[in-house]
């Protein structure tokens, strides 16, 4: 059952909505349009829709946790501790949860899943009355499914995820497509406009959109930044630098792709001076938690302001 926002479901344990929930649904708690998912697309000149605003700001707290990163060689027990650890983390969460607003689903059954990063705002919606939010750049001309009607957003498999409460799709024109990190300034004007809010960027895994476009493009904000350790590539590269001053796993996809060719690792080396240039005075803005630790996750949230607000 859908709640309007100041309605309140019969109290549940944890326990229970673990056990009763179907994990590919993920239906939120809370309406923000009896329609279902709002769909705004958005030119790279224009600004973002004052409709996507007002539908941030239905939240009950002015708390944004965006989340970045992928699951690029994890094992199938990596992708299983995604939902406990941020279902755990972020309990009680009523504040806006964002990201890309894409779900990848099962092509037997045509239902959505939740093994992805970008999956984490619908499945907090489902467990806690917060706002689901999404941005993603338009990467390739879309197609509709015949068979499950989605929304194809790339070439790989990723749909228009109607979960979320309001995605938004930022587009270059109506022939020329982005790149992967094409949202990101439309994302953060966002950010950037909601100054008497809370925000957070939670980084998982990921590779260079997620090193340059979020993680340190959040930092050179002065945004906290919570990294989760032992989620692989650029994630455990941020948790080495902070830790260790250790700068080898920076941008070490692109380094084995560079080779021996000079002007290559000389681009490397370049990014690598400009991570470095940015963390610079800023290693307190990074809060490093155990991927899988929900009780670590909700201490840190805790400590950084958020979940004050209960159901």
């Amino acid at each position: 059952m859908l709640l309007r926002f100041g309605q309140h479901p019969e109290p549940a344990t944890k326990k229970e909505i673990m056990s009763q929930e179907t994990p590919s649904l993920y239906l939120p708690k809370v309406s923000v349009d009896d329609r279902g998912c709002i769909f705004s697309v958005v030119g790279s000149q224009e600004s973002m829709p004052a409709h996507f605003v007002a539908s941030i700001r239905r939240a009950r707290a002015m708390e944004l946790v965006i989340f970045g990163g992928g699951v690029k060689g994890f094992a199938a027990e990596d992708v299983a501790k995604m939902v406990p650890w941020v279902v755990g983390g972020f309990d009680g969460f009523v504040g806006v949860a964002m990201s890309g607003g894409t779900a990848y689903f099962d092509k037997a059954t045509g239902k959505l899943l939740a093994n992805a990063v970008t999956s984490i705002p619908p499945v907090l919606a489902h467990h806690n009355e917060c706002v689901a939010i999404g941005t993603f750049p338009r990467v390739e001309h879309w197609a509709m499914n015949r068979e499950h009607h989605f929304l194809h957003t790339d070439k790989y498999g990723a749909v228009l995820d109607d979960r979320y409460h309001h995605i938004a799709a930022v587009q270059q024109n109506a022939s020329d497509v982005l790149g992967w990190q094409g949202d990101m300034e439309k994302r953060f004007s966002v950010v950037d406009a909601l100054n008497d809010w809370r925000k957070v960027y939670v980084i998982v895994n990921g590779g260079a959109v997620t090193r340059d476009d979020e993680a340190y493009a959040a930092l050179s904000r002065g945004m906290n930044v919570i990294v989760a350790r032992g989620s692989k590539r650029e994630a455990d590269a941020l948790v080495a630098a902070v830790e260790s001053d250790d700068w080898t796993l920076t941008a070490a996809e692109e380094r084995a792709k560079a080779g021996t060719d000079a002007a290559k690792i000389a681009d490397v080396d370049a990014i690598v001076a400009r991570c470095q240039g940015i963390l610079a005075g800023r290693k307190d803005l990074v809060k490093i938690v155990d991927y899988g630790d929900a009780t670590a996750l909700n201490t840190t949230l805790k400590s950084l302001g958020f979940l004050q607000q209960t159901v």
